[in-house]
């Protein structure tokens, strides 16, 4: 810089305009300015053969859930575990480990995460166990991390995270939470205000995507979503409402942003073991898109630091509904099977008590069941032999003798534990 410095001691004691000229194109190397988003002085047409042979690949950080160069957003409501979604993305793609241990980092790439709403610790040590969950350790991962950071209201600020962006070669920067972030109020910008929250969301994503870094923004949603979302739907038994882009609060967020993550609960989380059962709406304007049944168990902090874990398990929403019906067939069958062997038990004890047998009409009068279930109650004790057909003698005095077909307990039947 001493040829630069010499430049500018020149300009300032002369005030000669080509010297400026000289001095300000020996600095612009060394000067990356984040200007604001704007229109283009000048209308950009392609001609179908021009706009056919140029070549822009979409390239997939994490195959089906994040591509290149283009603004994300990790949405939910507080506490739907939108941090740890974050930490893991980022330690996925610095490690080249599948993100929740199923999709695909093709490359390993450094990334960065701000995250100014957890505060140290908590951060450290949900990153520690998502690390640990993935093999990976913390201290040699390719990431950056970020606990105080201040709000992206004004050019320079923005340049300084371009600035730092270009020089840690970033691929990814997790920004978390968007509310702390954006500048909104220095900027006199309402959050309902959808022009103005559109000019921030663009000048915020253009610090990063200028220095050829894709921006992930965390961001709440709109409390209202919470209420909508608490009743069964056909997704799978007893599950709320999966989520979707217009639950993000603030205006522009569903409008802006390119390609999305966005997290709700399945059903109430669970206390007692640290279990978030969520799902997973993800999509993207390039045209990718899924929806998964993220089951997320965590574990109760206690005292001893030690029984904090990171244990995923993903599904389709198919696969869950096919899991949910087997599981509720099988819970069927279930109690069918334990009304069988009360049945069973009924049938058993009324002729214990009628040691020459009895008719079925009679068994059915002193156990009260129905044809079906006595039938069915029978047939499994026939299959077993511990009952036996036989002819049964009624009728007597007065009445005819007459024979009625019948059964009485076999020897083994006599002796079930049943009894």
């Amino acid at each position: 810089m001493a040829k630069e410095t010499e430049i500018g001691a020149r300009m300032i004691a002369g005030n000669s305009h080509p010297l400026r000229t000289q001095f300000l194109r020996a600095i612009r190397p060394n000067i990356h300015v984040i200007e604001r988003h704007s229109d283009p002085d000048e209308f950009e047409f392609f001609t179908s053969e021009e706009f056919a042979a140029r070549e822009e690949k979409i390239e997939f950080l994490i195959d089906d859930m994040l591509i290149a160069n283009q603004p994300a957003v990790i949405g939910g409501l507080a506490k739907d575990c939108k941090t740890g979604l974050a930490v893991d993305l980022a330690v996925s793609l610095s490690a080249g480990k599948p993100f929740l241990g199923k999709f695909r980092v093709r490359t390993p790439w450094r990334a960065g995460i701000i995250s100014v709403e957890n505060g140290f610790a908590a951060l450290q040590h949900t990153a520690k166990h998502i690390c640990r969950s993935k093999g990976v350790s913390l201290a040699a991962a390719n990431v950056d991390w970020c606990t105080r950071f201040p709000r992206l209201d004004s050019d320079s600020r923005l340049s300084r995270l371009s600035n730092y962006i270009r020089s840690r070669a970033l691929k990814v920067l997790v920004l978390d939470p968007l509310y702390l972030i954006l500048g909104v109020r220095g900027e006199g910008i309402a959050p309902g205000d959808l022009f103005g929250m559109g000019e921030l969301l663009a000048r915020a994503s253009d610090a990063c995507l200028s220095a050829g870094c894709t921006p992930v923004f965390v961001h709440h949603f709109n409390r209202s979503s919470s209420y909508r979302r608490r009743k069964p739907t056909d997704m799978g038994r007893r599950h709320w409402d999966p989520p979707d882009l217009f639950d993000l609060s603030q205006a522009g967020a569903a409008e802006y942003f390119r390609q999305w993550l966005l997290v709700a609960r399945r059903r109430p989380f669970d206390p007692d073991i640290g279990l978030h059962e969520l799902w997973l709406n993800v999509g993207g304007s390039a045209g990718f898109s899924g929806l998964w049944a993220v089951d997320i168990l965590e574990g109760r902090l206690t005292s001893s630091l030690n029984n904090r874990r990171w244990d995923v398990t993903i599904r389709t929403r198919a696969k869950l509904i096919e899991e949910e019906q087997r599981e509720k067939f099988d819970q069927k069958a279930s109690r069918q099977e334990s009304q069988l062997n009360g049945d069973c038990y009924q049938v058993l004890k009324s002729l214990h008590a009628q040691p020459q047998g009895e008719t079925k009409r009679g068994i059915r009068e002193k156990t009260g069941l129905s044809d079906t279930r006595l039938n069915r109650a029978t047939e499994r004790l026939l299959s077993i032999n511990w009952l036996e057909e036989i002819n049964v003698t009624k009728g007597g005095g007065n009445a005819r003798e007459r024979s009625y077909a019948g059964y009485r307990l076999t020897e083994k039947g006599r002796k079930a534990d049943a009894l």
